[in-house]
This record gives structure tokens, C-alpha cells and sequence, in this order.
């Protein structure tokens, strides 16, 4: 399956109607689902190692399970009963095994369609991912998972996929980045690689609030010289159509548009950055173990990118030592 990548390495999610299956000839085929089992296949990966890919292949992803997790010699599966506060049996798991190593965990559940599949597969498999993480002191993260409902035959799939490849512009005259923009630069640049939703977000955010807090030092300056000068602002664009986006990340921007950058961050402050800054029992915070909150993050990571990169291009260009350096 061939997909057209965006400029981030990023999870995806795709439903995938099947031509054939049990119920096709009684059942509307809807990407939604129905009422039934499901059974979602998680497969692990390696932190680090190959957890996007540039292209999908079902068979091929499905079988490119891996961990730091070893099991005994001549286990090909592993059996696990998930209980209650009480006792009672909550879930099965199958841990499948390759190579020595734990590859992949299966788990059927009851529910209403596949939205609440992933939402219950997640919240009950990723807790597990976090104890064993913590009880073998071992860094643990997941390629993606197939999620499949049974009556069907339909699947959703979440799977990483590489950014995409750019031409290296070099019809423009070199330039050494100011010391001024190089921490801003540096943090693009570690949000443009990182693969973890939340500090990729956390990165944006700072870059933002960095470039903030220089127009408030330039206008205290000029204040000290007895000058009085506005602070530097910047304002969301008022027509949807002239933000740089995917398609289908657009609706995202229209309650944003014509609004002040920092009244964007201080929108996003409580809700998303303190949110995944700071585990604080009293309030709400994000949990990587919640696939809901996980696209919580990925939503605001799409308004973060465009205020990060339309804010630094603009300071980068008040600059003489950038004029007529073009900046996609």
C-alpha cells in the first residue's frame, strides 16, 4: 500500500475495507464498525530502530515485530490473564515471539466499533507495556497495530510513516545561522526528528515561547532608551485557505484564525503543554497510555509546527544578515 508522506515522520491511522468476509453480504461496509469482537495486534519495535517505514505492507509490518524483551529458549507464545482490582479476569493477551525476543501482543475485546476497539485494545495493552518497561528496566515502543473486526473482515491500521524527502536547496548563498537563532533552530530541528508525540510537541511550544520572549526583551530595551515601542505581534491568518496544511489538518486551524500567536499558546497552555509537563495528581494531565490523548497531542502538534516556523521566519527575516534567503 502506497501513501503519500507528509513533511513528518508520524503515526497514521487508515480503516481498510475488505472485498470479502462473513457477514459482507448482511452487513453495511463501513470504516466505522459495527457491534462485535475485534481483535487488535500490537507489534513492538526497538526505540530508535525502524519504527517508521516509507511504504506499507500488512504481511511484512506484521511480521516486523521485535524488543529488548528476551523470553526462554523454545517459547513461540506466551500466555497472559490481565485481572481486576478484584480478581476477576479482565483480558487474555498472546504474546507472540521471534527471534528469542517478544515480537507482538494480541488481545480480542467487545465493542461498539472500532473507535472504541482501539480506545479499549490501548488503555488495557500499553499499561502492560509501561509495567513491563519499568519492572525489566528496559526502553520499550510499538511499530503500530492492526485492529481487526471479526465479523467484517475490515481493519484499522496505525503504522509509522517516514517524512518526506526534500531537495536540498543550493541555489541559495550559505549562510551560518546568528547565535541569536541557533537554540531556535536546534529546537526545530529536535521536533522535526523526534518520533515521541509529546516531546515533539513540548519542542514546538518552546521554540514559540522563545521567540515571544525576544520581542518582549527588544521592547524593554527600546524602553529603557526611552522609547516606547509596541510589542512585536504576529496574528493567525483570517482565511483557512492560505494556511499550509494537509487537508484533512485544517479543520484544526479554523477556530484559530485571526487570533494572536500567544493567545494560541496560552489556548493550548493548561489543556496540552501543562498537561504533559507536569504529573500532577490534582489535575488533568496527558497520558502516553491513552490513545485519546495521544491524538490530543497530535492535533495541537500541527498548530505548534506552523506557529513555530511562521514565527522564526519572521524574525529570521528582519534580520539584514538573511535578506533575499528564501525560507520555504
Amino acid at each position: 500500500m502506497r501513501i503519500e508522506r507528509r513533511t513528518l515522520s508520524e503515526f497514521a491511522t487508515f480503516t481498510i475495507l475488505k472485498a470479502t468476509g462473513p457477514a459482507q453480504a448482511t452487513l453495511p461496509v463501513t470504516a466505522v464498525g459495527g457491534s462485535g469482537e475485534y481483535v487488535a495486534q500490537f507489534i513492538l519495535g526497538i526505540p530508535g530502530k525502524a519504527i517508521f517505514s516509507a511504504d506499507v505492507d500488512i504481511p511484512t509490518f506484521l511480521a516486523s515485530g521485535t524488543s529488548l524483551l528476551a523470553v526462554p529458549a523454545d517459547t513461540t507464545q506466551i500466555n497472559v490473564k490481565l485481572l481486576d482490582e478484584q480478581g476477576e479476569p479482565m483480558h487474555e493477551l498472546d504474546i507472540g515471539v521471534r527471534a528469542g525476543v517478544a515480537s507482538d501482543v494480541t488481545i480480542k475485546v467487545r465493542a461498539d466499533n472500532f473507535t472504541d476497539a482501539e480506545r479499549i485494545a490501548y488503555i488495557t495493552v500499553m499499561p502492560l507495556f509501561s509495567w513491563w518497561s519499568f519492572a525489566n528496566d528496559v526502553a520499550m515502543e510499538v511499530q503500530g497495530y492492526l485492529i481487526t473486526e471479526q465479523l467484517s473482515g475490515n481493519v484499522l491500521l496505525r503504522v509509522g510513516l517516514l517524512g518526506q524527502v526534500k531537495a536540498l536547496k543550493l541555489d541559495q548563498r550559505l549562510v551560518i545561522s546568528k547565535p541569536e537563532f541557533r537554540a531556535l533552530l536546534a529546537g526545530y530541528r529536535d521536533a522535526m526528528n523526534a518520533t515521541n508525540a509529546f516531546y515533539r510537541f513540548l519542542c514546538f511550544f518552546k521554540a514559540v515561547e522563545c521567540i515571544y520572549a525576544i520581542r518582549k526583551r527588544e521592547a524593554r530595551a527600546a524602553k529603557a532608551q526611552g522609547v516606547i515601542v509596541a510589542q512585536r505581534s504576529q496574528f493567525m491568518p483570517t482565511d483557512l485557505n492560505v494556511i499550509d496544511v494537509a487537508a484533512d489538518e485544517k479543520p484544526g486551524f479554523i477556530p484559530l484564525l485571526g487570533k494572536e500567536f500567544m493567545e494560541v499558546v496560552e489556548d493550548y497552555r493548561d489543556v496540552v503543554r501543562d498537561a504533559i509537563a507536569h504529573l500532577n495528581p490534582r489535575r488533568v494531565v496527558l497520558n502516553a497510555d491513552d490513545i485519546s490523548d495521544i491524538r490530543k497531542c497530535e492535533g495541537a502538534i500541527v498548530v505548534f509546527k506552523y506557529l513555530a516556523r511562521e514565527a522564526l521566519r519572521a524574525e529570521m527575516q528582519r534580520d539584514p544578515a538573511y535578506y533575499g534567503i528564501f525560507i520555504a
